[in-house]
């Protein structure tokens, strides 16, 4: 993999483009508002440069981030992603207002709404911690649970699913639908993540993040064979540091946190860059590679990275981030 440097004077290009972002506002229902995220971290890089931001989420963002009034180029639109006609609406208003639409950044995750009484103390908090990290595991697919109605086996629960797989495709159609519409050579960008090809043991989220990557891939040739071709590529962001998702939490691991805006710098990379199509953009940090054509080729398996601290320079990256996955799952208690 190829690593790569960002150079933020090149955001410029995106200036008074139209910019739709769905999922800005990292939160669980328990815990006070006003946690950051990745979403939150790319409204804030677009607004700095002029950009002419809609934000689509369930939940608007926190007092402290009051950009309705501080911006008069950004607007709120509450919106459940899995709500195809919502959905629909969203865009048709954001189309009509702009005239345009240059740019989607479909972002959006699921955000379990599990009470207290429904679980022990520490399990509580380590969803929180998984929630405010954006990984919200809602099943392992394999635990049984009887359906009270009828005393039969209740089927798998697939809300994860519906918001970071369904919820993704139908935001990537709506775009798609739009910018063909008016011809606009326009881009894409889609959260997966390291858990895209990773072994993480949760499992509906790790199934949603190796299900968008793939939606990406097969998507690729299609978008970019139309008239006017449309770029679609994707980031795969590290464990990204919010309000319970501390260095201190991780450090026990090796590994550090990405921040919210480091991972926005990766977002506007691709979407200025007009040469990037199909990529796939691992932030650890402040640092970033391209991993696409690895994944197109030698696999992920022959990843080779930077050094790391004295005592571990016999492993590659990829082997230490393995190793990373594995300590999280059991600190999480996820396996």
């Amino acid at each position: 993999m190829s690593s790569l440097d960002i150079n933020s004077k090149d955001f410029i290009k995106l200036k008074d483009k139209v910019i739709l972002i769905t999922g800005i506002v990292t939160f669980f229902k328990p815990l006070p508002r006003g946690s950051s995220g990745i979403g939150l971290g790319v409204v804030k890089l677009l607004l700095s440069i002029g950009t002419r931001v809609t934000s689509v989420d369930l939940t608007a963002p926190p007092a402290s981030e009051d950009f309705t009034s501080q911006s008069p180029t950004f607007t709120f639109e509450k919106c459940n992603v899995c709500d195809w006609k919502a959905l629909r609406s969203v865009f048709s208003r954001v189309v009509e207002r702009e005239g345009r639409l240059d740019a989607v950044f479909a972002n959006a995750g699921n955000n379990p709404n599990m009470s207290r009484g429904a679980v022990g103390s520490r399990l509580m908090m380590r969803l929180r911690i998984l929630e405010l990290a954006g990984v919200n595991p809602r099943t392992r697919f394999i635990d049984d649970e009887i359906d009270p109605t009828d005393g039969q086996l209740k089927g798998p629960d697939l809300s994860c699913l519906e918001t970071n797989l369904y919820g993704v495709i139908s935001t990537v159609k709506l775009a798609v639908h739009h910018m063909r519409a008016r011809e606009i050579q326009g881009s894409i960008v889609i959260t997966a993540s390291v858990s895209s090809w990773t072994r993480f043991g949760a499992v509906d989220y790790t199934t949603s993040k190796h299900a968008v990557l793939g939606f990406m891939r097969g998507l690729l040739p299609h978008t970019s064979r139309l008239p006017v071709p449309i770029r679609i590529n994707c980031i795969a962001p590290n464990w990204t540091k919010s309000g319970l998702v501390t260095e201190e939490m991780v450090a026990p691991t090796g590994f550090g946190l990405s921040t919210p805006e480091e991972v926005a710098r990766s977002v506007g990379l691709l979407m200025t860059d007009k040469a990037r199509n199909g990529e796939v953009i691992f932030v650890d940090g402040g640092r970033y590679w391209e991993i696409g054509k690895t994944l197109e080729g030698d696999g992920v398996g022959r990843f080779v990275g930077p050094a790391m601290p004295p005592g571990t320079s016999d492993r590659t990256y990829w082997e230490q981030y393995v190793e990373f996955c594995r300590r999280m799952n059991i600190a999480l208690g996820i396996i």
